[in-house]
């Protein structure tokens, strides 16, 4: 498998990547692009956005890259609160199995 960064564009609100995904074990199958949108305005512990306007405008970029590029797979992934809160569900737990029942 290569992954190829294509191009990068960023502003305060967004980072936008361009990659190329091939399996280079099987070069008959093709090559896929990819698009990833990292959003950079939403703060740990925080259940909204910082600011709904780049929120929508990001949307409104997706939106785009789907109509320009048809219908794929789309993939949201929010990492930043399952590594945010890990600490604190690691202390959680190692006190809950540590007590005595």
């Amino acid at each position: 498998m290569t992954v190829e960064l294509l191009s990068r564009t960023a502003d305060d609100d967004v980072i936008i990547r361009l990659f190329r995904v091939q399996n280079i074990t099987r070069l008959q199958e093709g090559q896929l692009v990819v698009r990833h949108f990292q959003f950079l305005r939403w703060s740990p512990y925080r259940d909204v956005p910082d600011s709904k306007k780049a929120f929508l405008s990001l949307l409104a970029q997706v939106h785009n890259w789907q109509r320009e590029c048809g219908e794929g797979r789309t993939v949201v992934h929010c990492l930043w609160s399952r590594i945010a809160h890990l600490p604190v569900h690691n202390h959680v737990f190692s006190r809950s199995t540590d007590q005595p029942p």
